[in-house]
């Protein structure tokens, strides 16, 4: 038995690739309008600071010297500052505002809401969604809203920004009228005998501290949907990327593993030391990352709820790692939450755990009612580092929380998360024109294909570089995957590089013919191009059928 948490969906076939200048019949004509093409540029990285007393009182008045900003341990200067109080005003202090808040008047803030349908079980999603709908009059006349929903596969905008109550209203009666895959989630689960290992099987007890045959079957299994919901949310964030005001995701969790081996065993006793097991911080952070540079704070919601008599599960956590627990019963729901204080801690948020799930939008209007915004020119490196940020208050007895960090996301990986996010939502990530034609796929194996694909390049589109042997295209080649049972592999990027001997003509399209291989069932296909020195994309949306 054998399961690989990341499947090999799709394999590029070199020996079959070329390159070719030449006339096609007739230039594609895109018919879709993207839908979410936000390009990430990030020019100030600003922070939400949240300052309390020992008793956990609001502080309000200071100013910013009385504040300390470090980065990477580096002291740097506050170049925006704001403070916002009550939600009704942004009173402005003597360095400039924060870029993306009026400099007086109501708040406006965006709540982005992540309905998680893949993990959630149908009763507990709908009376989230319940007491989200009949929240709704809280929201302020400045404030908007946009919904998302996850299945497994597919995300689905069941409303983009709007404050109309009664858009919202019906976009949450619609999310409660879904199916959802939490009992199958569970189904799976319960194959796996907490913390028995199959001692018949030939080699399935592994050494101490590893993982045996059937262990690792629903390790991996588990960890794999983890990581696709996680990039699904990523994914949402990414697509609303640049709404104004205060951003805020709503993030309706049915109940993520923070460490899915010890979730599966449900063993405190026994110490897990396999080095090839995701876990924490690892399975996270390309959601923690995504929010973190757009802004995001995250507020994740418990949707299961209670699920057994425990203390705070804060308490079991020490610098977001789990201690182990004496309690067997208490492994799992721990487990779950802790993935939830780890996402709200990372991005200056708060985990609303059991009861207070019931509260959702009013929890997170109270404390966003009133904080600091204070905000900095990043050394943007796009070195694909992350980069620690600490807010100390300089007066003595007081605490800020706010975001811990930024990544430096690279320009290369920008663009395929882009890519990934548009193939999530089934939409190209630009509405430049790039003919992509898809040959009949010939059986290559017991469970695989191989599919012919040619790339037409409008070479109006991309630059043209002069040099003496005439015009060099330097461009990138992305092709992101999504199989039917919502599964994905690494989006691979082919670097394209060739000369042309003379300025092409008008509407000439550069071809480059290559072949994908990949399992027999169905997928959705995002084809794009990325232009080096324009930065310009260029792509389409397909489907390929077996």
């Amino acid at each position: 038995m054998h399961y690989c948490p990341r499947p090999l969906a799709i394999a590029i076939v070199p020996a079959l690739a070329a390159v070719a200048a030449g006339l096609w019949a007739q230039p594609p004509v895109s018919t879709n309008p993207p839908m979410f093409s936000e390009v990430v540029d990030v020019r100030v990285v600003n922070l939400e600071v949240v300052v309390t007393d020992k008793k956990g009182n609001r502080v309000t008045g200071l100013l910013p010297q009385d504040f300390e900003l470090r980065v990477d341990d580096r002291v740097v200067p506050i170049g925006y500052f704001s403070e916002v109080r009550d939600r009704a005003s942004a009173a402005r202090a003597s360095e400039g505002a924060v870029p993306a808040l009026a400099a007086e008047g109501p708040l406006r803030t965006s709540f982005l809401v992540f309905v998680d349908e893949f993990f959630s079980l149908t009763q507990d999603r709908d009376r989230v969604l319940e007491r989200l709908r009949l929240q709704l009059d809280r929201l302020g006349p400045e404030d908007r809203m946009a919904i998302v929903r996850y299945d497994g596969h597919d995300l689905e905008m069941l409303t983009s920004w709007t404050g109309e109550r009664e858009r919202l209203d019906a976009a949450l009666r619609t999310a409660q009228g879904r199916p959802s895959m939490g009992l199958q989630r569970s189904s799976e689960l319960q194959q796996q005998r907490p913390g028995v290992r199959d001692s018949s099987l030939d080699g399935s007890l592994g050494p101490s501290g590893q993982l045996g045959i059937e262990e690792r079957y629903f390790v991996g299994r588990l960890t794999e949907q983890v990581e696709r919901v996680v990039a699904a949310a990523a994914a949402t964030l990414r697509g609303f990327a640049a709404p104004p005001g205060r951003k805020v995701m709503l993030l309706l969790a049915g109940g993520w593993p923070y460490d899915p081996a010890e979730y599966v065993l449900d063993d405190p006793t026994r110490p897990i030391t396999d080095t090839s097991v995701r876990r924490g911080p690892d399975l996270l952070s390309r959601l923690t990352d995504t929010a973190n540079l757009l802004g995001y704070t995250l507020f994740p919601v418990d949707v299961p709820g209670m699920q057994a008599r425990s203390s705070d599960a804060e308490s079991n956590r020490v610098d977001g790692e789990i201690e182990s627990l004496t309690s067997r019963s208490f492994v799992r729901e721990n487990d779950l939450q802790a993935t939830l204080y780890h996402l709200a801690k990372s991005t200056g948020g708060v985990a609303l755990i059991n009861r207070r799930r019931d509260e959702v939008l009013a929890a997170v209007l109270d404390d966003t009612q009133s904080f600091y915004w204070l905000g900095f020119d990043p050394e943007r490196l796009r070195d694909d580092q992350r980069h620690r940020v600490r807010v100390r208050v300089l007066r003595p007895g007081l605490e800020a929380r706010t975001r811990q960090d930024y990544f430096d996301f690279s320009r290369q990986r920008e663009v395929t998360m882009m890519v990934e996010s548009a193939l999530q939502f089934g939409a190209p990530p630009s509405a430049e024109p790039l003919a992509v034609r898809l040959g009949r796929g010939e059986r290559s194996g017991a469970r695989s294909m191989t599919v012919p694909v040619s790339v037409g390049i409008p070479a109006d589109a991309i630059t043209l570089l002069p040099g003496p042997g005439g015009f060099s295209v330097q461009v990138e080649l992305r092709i992101a995957v999504l199989d039917k049972d919502g599964a994905t592999a690494d989006t691979p990027v082919i670097p394209l590089s060739f000369t042309l001997a003379e300025r092409p003509a008008p509407g000439t399209i550069l071809r480059y013919d290559t072949a994908l291989k990949m399992r027999r069932k169905a997928h959705d296909l995002v084809v794009a191009v990325y232009d080096i020195p324009s930065g310009a994309i260029l792509s389409s949306a397909l489907e390929v059928a077996p």
